[in-house]
């Protein structure tokens, strides 16, 4: 027999992350437990949930369980997830990703000379980066000439750049052989 503060525990992690309403021998077989217990769980779990300082409850329709945002609290739920929501859903192209590391290796660096490391224009990657907010324009320097970029505290938070070097390294076979020494070569200005 699993303990019920256990149980509980894992029933709420999993109507938690499943976002739906799901049987509860769905649910007893996912957790592998019997169904009486995962039916004693639940009771225990919705008078957790019946507090005034609980903002989430239990929802029991047509034979399902499922966990919902009390009604006081929609209006919370609705504005974080428009404020938390990405610019764009789709994750970065391959090509936006190579630019990123680029820009990293080089902070200040423009995008004709992005687009010669790589052998191909550059420009779209650079644009979509920068509408996710992962790389921002350099304060231009006086004499200096193009845009110059660099990426931002969101992206150093997002990404693991050590591991994107090591793939960015380890792909010389897709990219030009010479991306290593042209990141040397183009002059920093």
């Amino acid at each position: 027999m699993t303990e019920v503060w256990d149980l509980k525990a894992r029933v709420e992690v999993v109507l938690g992350v499943i976002g739906r309403a799901v049987t509860v021998a769905a649910l007893a077989e996912h957790l592998q437990v019997p169904e009486n217990e995962v039916e004693d769980a639940l009771l225990e779990y919705e008078q957790d949930l019946i507090g005034r300082d609980r903002g989430w409850q239990l929802t029991r329709r047509r034979g399902t369980v499922r966990i919902e945002v009390k009604n006081p609290y929609v209006a919370d739920a609705k504005a974080a997830l428009l404020g938390f929501a990405k610019v764009n859903s789709k994750p970065p192209t391959s090509a936006a990703l190579e630019v990123l590391v680029v820009v990293n290796r080089r902070p200040g660096i423009t995008i004709r000379e992005i687009s010669e490391m790589r052998g191909s224009d550059s420009t779209a990657a650079v644009e979509s980066l920068r509408r996710r907010k992962l790389i921002r324009q350099d304060a231009p320097k006086r004499g200096q000439r193009g845009r110059r970029w660099r990426v931002t505290a969101q992206a150093m938070e997002e990404y693991d750049f050590e591991a994107m070097e090591r793939v960015y390294q380890s792909a010389e076979q897709v990219l030009p052989a010479a991306v290593d020494a042209k990141i040397e070569s183009v002059p920093v200005s």
